[in-house]
């Protein structure tokens, strides 16, 4: 067999170099190694086309003077994706032995362009495992790569379903349009309940303490989701709603005191689109809670399991019908018990009631 030939392997994902013949053959070759990202785009319904740019592996790992973001990503295809993503990005690092470690971040994104002589200060001689990744041309792939600066999507949702590749598809920053504007950055989840969903509304505590923040009432705000303090008005999700249909909210808190998960989708029935008028100003009449949403797997929440005591024992979502405030003021609520409920500095609650606040404490709202 002739040793200069390139061979698929991982479905279609990868493609490398293997010398068939030098020590028993079936090594890939190291030294010189070039990675082949391979990114699924659809052109049209008639299937899938597959364009090819590669990162080659230069050395170990860089100890990098300017990493840019750091992730966990399941494969250096996803890290490979994430600096495609990332505009600034040249190069990664990547950790293969941590995995399917989901608490150690193994993906290092640099917009570093030199590469330094071997053997300085600046390589990771310690710890071989990470592998330093660098060289594409950002204005082929991005043309390319659905979801990015030069090809955006219309939403998540559309670039999970024209992508198609759920599996090596990550968690993070996309590039959408829903409007003559021009691209908008926004937050993706690929990976809960079959993924496509934006973010929209992200409160996240960074000490003990509450802080003030704006109700948006824009709805362009959603790129601003990085502040931690992203919270739009229901006329403004409406409007969102209006450039970007979607069908679905997910509802996502977490509290570590009394470390209790809120996490439902609504419904694809009429109770469940009744939620979704609700909270994007379509109607103000409150809906149902009963029968209008499902729990994720990770809620274990006491207001999920108990819809009928909502409201005062009424059954219904939301406390009021102030459209600034309806997705801040008791969301959903059993009084005095389990609240969604934001007011001021003092009361940020999540399926609790006026308990203490920590450092990583949530409260997110996703659409699709």
């Amino acid at each position: 067999m002739v040793n200069t030939e390139y061979f698929w392997i991982q479905q279609k994902v990868l493609k490398v170099y293997c010398d068939m013949e030098t020590d028993e053959g079936k090594k890939i070759k190291r030294k010189q190694q070039a990675i082949f990202i391979f990114t699924a785009i659809h052109l049209s319904k008639a299937g899938e086309h597959y364009e090819e740019q590669s990162f080659h592996f230069v050395g170990k790992g860089l100890s990098l003077s300017r990493v840019i973001a750091r992730h966990t990503t399941e494969s250096w295809l996803g890290c490979g994706q994430r600096c495609i993503r990332e505009r600034s990005c040249v190069g990664f690092n990547f950790n293969d032995r941590l995995m399917n470690k989901t608490d150690r971040q193994n993906c290092e994104l640099t917009d570093e362009r030199e590469r330094p002589e071997p053997n300085t200060s600046k390589q990771l001689n310690k710890d071989s495992n990470w592998k330093y990744y660098q060289g594409f041309e950002r204005d082929f792939v991005e043309s390319k790569i659905l979801g990015s600066y030069a090809l955006p999507g219309k939403s998540c949702a559309d670039i999970l379903q024209n992508v198609g590749d759920t599996k090596n598809l990550p968690n993070g920053e996309y590039w959408i349009k829903v409007d003559t504007a021009g691209p908008m950055k926004v937050y993706c989840d690929m990976k809960t309940k079959k993924g496509g969903w934006t973010l929209v509304y992200n409160l996240v505590l960074q000490t003990s303490n509450p802080f003030s923040f704006a109700l948006e009432k824009n709805w362009k705000s959603i790129s601003n989701y990085t502040t931690g303090k992203l919270v739009l008005t229901a006329d403004a999700l409406g409007d969102l709603m209006r450039k970007m249909p979607f069908q679905q909210l997910r509802f996502h808190c977490f509290k570590k005191n009394p470390g209790r998960t809120f996490h439902v989708v609504t419904n694809k029935n009429t109770l469940g689109r009744n939620v979704v008028k609700y909270f994007t100003a379509q109607t103000d009449v409150v809906p149902n809670s009963c029968h209008s949403f499902h729990p994720v797997f990770d809620d274990n929440s006491e207001l999920s399991p108990n819809c009928s005591k909502w409201k005062r024992g009424s059954a219904h979502w939301s406390r009021v019908n102030d459209r600034d405030t309806r997705l801040i003021d008791h969301i959903a609520y059993i009084s005095a018990t389990s609240h969604w409920f934001i007011q001021g500095l003092k009361r940020w609650e999540c399926d609790d009631h006026a308990r203490n606040f920590s450092p990583g404490d949530f409260w997110k709202i996703f659409v699709r």
